[in-house]
């Protein structure tokens, strides 16, 4: 099932990259895919380290680059954590510049656990903030889980992660 999940999202990254393909020859679109990387690390006193690794591939879906959507995969120490899915992002600004930006994520779980919805529907916002020419850089963002697993906790998580634009 893992597997079957994680080629489907890689089918799909390929089918968006398909579709905005003719657009992009067509319109000459300036704008940048994204790819992130962020990652949690908790080692508690006493306790085993918790860790957490999450990575994106947006394309732009219009020419400023304002709108991405792209396959999203996380990663985590516990197996019953890991899961597949994607990624909406609205970009203030485009892609050619530091900017705040709103975003939701889904992810369905891989692993099925007793008494626990198998999917998570998240909110974030933040700043992208560009280093050099390329647009490239860091995100700093706050999460929130709005729908499915998680969705009853009352606070927000706070990430930083590497932007790479292309």
């Amino acid at each position: 099932m893992k597997r079957t999940l994680i080629a489907l999202c890689m089918l799909a990254l390929a089918a968006v990259q398909v579709m905005a393909a003719p657009a992009a020859a067509k319109h000459r679109i300036p704008a940048k895919s994204e790819l992130t990387l962020s990652g949690n690390y908790d080692k508690p006193k006493g306790e085993a380290a918790v860790y957490s690794v999450d990575g994106s591939l947006a394309v732009p879906l219009n020419g400023g680059g304002n709108i991405l959507l792209g396959p999203k995969l996380h990663y985590d120490s516990d197996d019953a954590k890991q899961a597949a899915g994607a990624v909406l992002e609205v970009n203030f600004l485009g892609t050619s510049k530091s900017g705040p930006y709103i975003g939701a994520n889904g992810l369905y779980d891989l692993k099925e656990v007793a008494g626990t919805e198998r999917y998570t529907v998240a909110a974030d916002a933040g700043l992208k903030i560009a280093l050099g020419k390329g647009g490239s850089g860091f995100k700093v963002f706050a999460e929130k889980p709005v729908a499915g697993r998680g969705k009853d906790e009352t606070y927000l998580t706070y990430n930083a992660g590497l932007l790479v634009r292309f």
